[in-house]
């Protein structure tokens, strides 16, 4: 069972391109992407929630079936908000090559 939080993006989904241009913010998806219906093309189950009761029941139902699930969970855009410090998921090792000898 796998859960998408969609927000429509990443961070807030909802950026305005930094640029000032016409062209959507690099942070913007495809607006209100179903990604369910990617799991049903491949033959699992693929579910839209839009509260947290059917995300509950989704979950369970998911869990019950044993099959495999996806869940689009469509979560409001301005609903909480990412640190913006990612660059933990990169480390950079502490080890550093010498000289090529």
């Amino acid at each position: 069972c796998i859960v998408v939080f969609n927000n429509n993006g990443i961070y807030k989904g909802t950026d305005v391109n930094p640029t000032g241009g016409s062209d959507p913010s690099p942070m913007v998806f495809v607006p209100d992407s179903r990604y369910d219906k990617m799991m049903e093309a491949f033959g699992g189950a693929g579910v839209n929630v839009t509260t947290p009761d059917e995300l509950y029941r989704a979950v369970s139902a998911a869990m019950d079936s044993g099959r495999p699930t996806l869940i689009n969970a469509v979560i409001d855009p301005n609903a909480g908000s990412e640190s913006g410090n990612i660059g933990s998921l990169n480390p950079t090792s502490a080890v550093r090559k010498g000289p090529k000898t």
